[in-house]
């Protein structure tokens, strides 16, 4: 575990939310939005595992209203019937399209890794090393592509 004073990188914490409808998944940054905080950079920011490049998101968000205005970088990533998809917009079209052709339980996953940022990471753009490699690993492990 990180504590004060040590040179341990931050904790990083992982969420991954499923389902099998148009309803189980939305957009992070509507939530995000809506809790307070502000996203910055949000752009595509592929994940490099193996020899695969996944399409991946990756920001920074900030919440002003807290005290300490909280940081932290985050990177997710959907998946829609084993295959990963580029954006919100096309979770939702596939899904849609899933149930007019009556393809029900189609599997979805919403993967977010979050860190609080650290004052070595304040100058730099996209998702740290540290996160990244959690975010490879995570996504070995769980095999949720075809």
């Amino acid at each position: 575990p990180s504590s004060a004073g040590n040179d341990a990188t931050p904790p990083i914490e992982f969420v991954l939310i499923g389902g099998t409808d148009r309803d189980a998944l939305h957009d992070p940054r509507s939530c995000l939005i809506g809790g307070g905080w502000t996203i910055e950079s949000d752009r595509s920011e592929p994940l490099t595992v193996g020899a695969v490049d996944l399409p991946a998101h990756s920001c920074r968000i900030v919440n002003p209203t807290l005290p300490d205005k909280p940081a932290y970088d985050m990177l997710y990533i959907y998946v829609v019937d084993g295959k990963v998809i580029e954006s919100a917009t096309q979770i939702r079209a596939q899904l849609l399209a899933s149930a007019l052709i009556g393809k029900k339980n189609t599997p979805v996953y919403y993967l977010r890794f979050l860190r609080p940022v650290d004052q070595s990471d304040q100058a730099k753009n996209g998702a740290p090393e540290d996160l990244r490699r959690f975010a490879g690993t995570m996504w070995q492990e769980l095999a949720l592509t075809k």
